[in-house]
């Protein structure tokens, strides 16, 4: 019945223009729209089932995405939205650039098809300590570790929350999910943003301790990556994908100390250069998170630009070309109520109405 509801609203407002003068205003107040895309599966991929609705879009929804954006906008390279805000005023067009966080393999075995089929450029974000290792991200190790261990819902927020009170973070523990059993996507979903408020040392520790628990075994489920090679970004590299950082091992970045935090930005720059031959001058924040003092790290490492999930620039005279702010893009957020890819929903989503509307 929601869905139902969102799209009826949706309707009303792309039909009478609501949604047209909303996504003039947001060129119009912001450079660029920057979209963040993660992952792009077959549509008939079961992983679709297991990770988090908001790491993927199925092949045939991404498509749709990008002939829509081909058409209607000017899709242009974050390198190059970061060359014309040397001079913001020279900004005049309703610019579309397409970003992805990680460096997931099927950027190459999916997605970079589909770029070159419709002449899209792109930027992929890679997260340098993962290519052509045996490890996986911490996130994609928890939902195996979490969907697989015998283990209740409440044990798993119980060792989290035990660490979260330790660290001294800010935030206080959240109570346990009580009502998501921990093998279900809800369960699984609340239990992983826990687990963000943890540096590195301490996500390791807890996913150990669920492991044991849950009498699962986390060495097996570090064997299964699923990221670039640098044959493959080579390849992209050579058909115009950009490149940029996302750092060395995906960390938030506000849990680390200064000296970690600049081994991250720096170690990631180099090695792309180094395999590469380009200077590296894009970074994403991991999960969105900084600070002034990591931004202006960011700066002094040698980036031009840096891009979040948070804030808002407000003026093309006052944006901050080291918190360009992106729209996250995911399965769900382009389709109608009968599950079939909708322009009304993807302008919808991308006029940004959820900012006014809990819908």
């Amino acid at each position: 019945m929601k869905k139902v509801t969102k799209y009826l609203i949706a309707s009303i407002f792309y039909l009478t223009g609501l949604t047209a003068l909303r996504l003039q205003r947001r060129f119009k107040r912001n450079p660029g729209l920057i979209l963040m895309y993660h992952r792009v599966l077959a549509d008939d991929d079961p992983e679709c089932g297991k990770i988090q609705p908001g790491m993927f879009v199925k092949a045939g929804a991404f498509e749709k995405q990008i002939a829509y954006l081909a058409k209607k906008y000017e899709i242009i390279s974050l390198g190059e939205l970061a060359r014309m805000l040397d001079d913001p005023a020279s900004i005049s067009g309703k610019y579309v650039i397409v970003t992805f966080d990680d460096g997931w393999r099927d950027n190459f075995e999916i997605a970079y098809p589909i770029l070159m089929k419709y002449n899209v450029p792109a930027t992929i974000f890679l997260t340098t300590g993962f290519i052509e290792s045996t490890d996986v991200l911490w996130f994609y190790q928890a939902e195996n570790i979490l969907r697989t261990a015998n283990i209740s819902a409440e044990r798993a927020a119980a060792i989290i929350s035990e660490a979260v009170a330790a660290s001294g973070s800010a935030k206080s523990p959240r109570a346990a999910p009580l009502d998501n059993p921990v093998r279900t996507r809800p369960g699984i979903n609340e239990l992983i943003e826990m687990m963000k408020e943890l540096d590195a040392v301490s996500i390791e520790s807890v996913l150990a301790k669920i492991a044991a628990e849950g009498s699962i075994s986390g060495d097996v489920l570090r064997a299964d990556n699923r990221m670039l090679n640098w044959d493959q970004i080579t390849q992209m590299k050579r058909a115009g994908i950009e490149f940029g950082s996302h750092g060395v091992s995906h960390a938030i970045l506000t849990r680390m100390r200064p000296d970690e935090v600049m081994d991250e930005l720096v170690n990631s720059k180099d090695t792309i250069k180094s395999r590469l031959g380009i200077d590296v001058s894009l970074f994403s924040y991991p999960n969105g998170n900084y600070d002034p003092e990591i931004r202006n790290m960011a700066r002094g490492a040698g980036y031009k630009c840096s891009v979040t999930t948070r804030g808002n620039p407000s003026d093309h005279n006052e944006i901050d070309t080291f918190a360009l702010r992106r729209t996250a893009i995911h399965q769900d957020i382009s389709l109608g109520p009968r599950g079939s890819f909708s322009k009304i929903m993807f302008a919808f989503h991308l006029a940004a109405w959820k900012e006014i509307f809990r819908l």
